[in-house]
């Protein structure tokens, strides 16, 4: 390929191309050989469906889309702490096609466990439905939430509430009346005490968004990775204890917006690179 065409590339595709490329430990020229040839086959593709006949029967192509109504929901989720540990806040923004938020439409929720404060909610002026989730100790709950045909799912993970040791009640004194002869006392044999059951080990669970840097637990052996980006063009960059895991090209420039994978592990750094916008979760899977 020419230079002067390498030059003239928008800096942001070409920086993604080339980290892609760093990634893979190939160059820069197969990475994009390989765009060039998913783009030919997609266009000779749609040449050839476009010269086709043109069935009278055929359906309607969809409509553009209408300002108002909803397109999108942004749900998020964050776990209580101190007083309000066993809860959790939930909240959805409703918009539409061209990013605006949408006031008076009702959004229902729906949790795999515990207790919603309310599960249908009417957006307010900024397009804001919020609830609240109560569950027990330790649970990780997926929340979901729809609206029409829009289905959206997070998770949150439920705080230990704290233990509160109860009052000490002062014994009450016994009389004892005197006896002549002092009778020896009878031994009484101690009551076995049963062992505390130990509680499961809370399922390990991360999200965030953009580059970061992270500890997993060693003993966390397979993990479900997603990544999502709405915009133009962001990698998707993951390393484990060193090890390429996700190397991912996402946004509308490359026709996928998410991204979702379940991997063997033992842990270690994680470490997520070239990834500016992306949104991600890790999930222990058992």
């Amino acid at each position: 390929m020419p230079s002067f065409i390498l030059r003239n590339l928008d800096p942001e595709f070409w920086s993604r191309v080339q980290a892609k490329a760093a990634a893979e430990g190939t160059t820069v020229k197969a990475v994009i050989l390989r765009l060039l040839a998913s783009w030919l086959a997609a266009g000779l593709l749609l040449f050839t469906v476009g010269c086709a006949y043109q069935n009278p029967a055929a359906p309607t192509p969809p409509a553009p889309a209408t300002p108002g109504v909803p397109a999108r929901i942004e749900l998020n989720s964050s776990a209580g702490t101190g007083a309000e540990s066993g809860s959790g806040r939930i909240s959805a923004r409703v918009f539409d096609a061209f990013a605006t938020a949408l006031p008076e439409q009702t959004v229902d929720f729906r949790a795999s466990d515990g207790t919603l404060s309310a599960a249908q909610v009417v957006t307010d002026a900024s397009g804001m439905a919020r609830t609240i989730i109560t569950g027990p100790d330790g649970a990780v709950i997926t929340i979901v939430a729809t609206l029409g045909a829009l289905e959206v799912t997070t998770r949150v993970a439920i705080q230990a509430r704290p233990v509160v040791p109860p009052t000490p009640t002062p014994p009450t004194p016994t009389p004892i009346p005197p006896t002549p002869t002092p009778t020896p006392p009878t031994p009484i044999p101690p009551t076995p005490i049963p062992p505390t059951p130990i509680p499961p080990t809370p399922l390990f669970t991360r999200s965030g968004s953009g580059d970061t840097v992270f500890d997993m637990p060693t003993t966390v052996a397979r993990v479900r990775i997603t990544g999502t980006y709405t915009g133009t063009s962001s990698n998707f960059i993951v390393r484990i204890a060193g090890a390429l895991v996700v190397n991912e090209l996402l946004g509308t420039s490359w026709g996928l917006t998410s991204f979702e994978g379940t991997y063997l592990t033992s842990g270690g750094v994680v470490a997520i690179t070239n990834s500016t916008g992306v949104a991600w979760t890790f999930t222990e899977v058992r």
